[in-house]
């Protein structure tokens, strides 16, 4: 009995992550384009946007733009190009992880629509405020680029979903009964 709830878990883990990354992967080949310029994803542009206007919301001098040669948009600060935001940037990969464990551990379906459209609203904040950080702390420390980039601020991110998900699995799953 017990290998069957485990089966179920699993199964209903990687069917939604599956799903959802075919379902996104598709929609990317749609949504970027090459040819015959290069433009980023419409998500992609929003968390950029959103973090200039973060960043100026604090007195920053900020401002993003398309880069000409690649999927990707230049983060500027006082004029000084600081980062580039990809579409690995948006966090859509993060929010698909967290919907799928979500499904995993069932919930009622209004409880868990409810947390999930929650969860990736504030996730999506999250992540604004983390590349906002990520772009202001590079602008003052450039030395420590690889310990921000690739340590801490990944870390706040992943650690905040793990929040939500212990809340989920402890709190408001179907998981405890």
């Amino acid at each position: 009995m017990r290998n069957k709830k485990i089966w179920g878990f699993l199964m209903r883990f990687f069917a939604t992550y599956f799903f959802m990354f075919l379902g996104y992967s598709l929609w990317l080949l749609s949504a970027e384009t090459k040819v015959p310029f290069f433009e980023t994803d419409l998500i992609t542009r929003q968390v950029a946007k959103s973090t200039d206007y973060l960043l100026k919301s604090f007195g920053t001098n900020v401002y993003v733009d398309q880069h000409p040669s690649e999927l990707s948009l230049r983060l500027y600060i006082n004029d000084t190009y600081v980062a580039r935001v990809v579409e690995g940037c948006n966090g859509i990969s993060i929010m698909i992880l967290f919907v799928a464990f979500l499904m995993a551990f069932k919930g009622s379906w209004k409880r868990t629509t409810l947390f999930g459209f929650i969860g990736c609203v504030s996730i999506y904040l999250v992540n604004v405020l983390r590349i906002a950080l990520l772009a202001f702390m590079l602008f003052h420390f450039n030395s420590y680029e690889f310990f921000l980039h690739d340590f801490l601020f990944p870390a706040l991110l992943y650690g905040y979903v793990f929040l939500l998900w212990l809340l989920w699995v402890n709190r408001l799953s179907s998981f405890k009964s």
